[in-house]
């Protein structure tokens, strides 16, 4: 908690208690963080996930930014998460990996994947926590369809989403540098090399009323 109260000053945390179920056979101090940052929606960060996963000092945490808060949605989806993940082995999630929610993550979207990505719109601040003997590794569950994920799959040789924060003096041109591939009629934004670093889907960049709009005008102008 001290790590968002850092991250986001002035802003109240909630405590939220996982979905009931057995979660707490594989995780009993798991709980979920949510806040509203300054510029609008809703941030679920999961909580005593590393406690449990952690190998050597490091480990992982799992961020989820909403449009509009739905406690009850989004904890369930963090908390089936965090179970998937805890079970380790082929199970556990990493940067780039996608997972299957089975169901649209809000009412009325097409978006029925998570990818694990960098939290591009919040910076490395974000990312990294550290903590005694190591650190926590927070990672953005980003909310993609099934097409957005046969894409990914199919350009496993591009950086989707990077590994890597562009530097410093080339973020803002990074983030913001939008090019239409035209053979594939899928959209990308283009961050260092090598690109893409930003995989959007056949359909273009979001719509007005497209649940992720919000995500891609932070990013535009972080």
């Amino acid at each position: 908690m001290e790590h968002l109260h850092d991250r986001f000053p002035g802003r109240d945390v909630a405590v939220l208690a996982p979905t009931p179920g057995p979660i707490r056979d594989r995780l009993p101090t798991l709980h979920i963080l949510s806040l509203a940052p300054q510029e609008g929606g809703r941030l679920y960060v999961t909580a005593g996930l590393w406690d449990a996963t952690q190998k050597h000092g490091h480990g992982l945490e799992f961020v989820l930014y909403a449009p509009i808060a739905a406690d009850d949605v989004h904890v369930e989806t963090l908390t089936m998460i965090a179970y998937y993940h805890a079970a380790g082995h082929d199970h556990a999630l990493d940067l780039g990996h996608t997972v299957p929610i089975g169901q649209p993550w809000i009412r009325g979207s097409a978006c029925d994947h998570l990818l694990v990505s960098l939290p591009y719109p919040w910076g490395p601040k974000l990312e990294t926590c550290a903590v005694p003997g190591g650190h926590i590794r927070v990672l953005w569950l980003l909310p993609i369809t099934q097409a957005e994920k046969a894409f990914r799959h199919s350009r496993r040789s591009c950086r989707i989403l990077g590994s890597a924060w562009p530097a410093a003096s080339s973020r803002r041109s990074a983030s913001s540098a939008m090019k239409r591939s035209e053979d594939r009629r899928t959209w990308v934004v283009y961050g260092c090399r090598p690109a893409p670093v930003w995989c959007v889907g056949e359909a273009g960049p979001p719509r007005v009323g497209d649940e992720r709009a919000h995500v891609f005008a932070t990013l535009k102008h972080s």
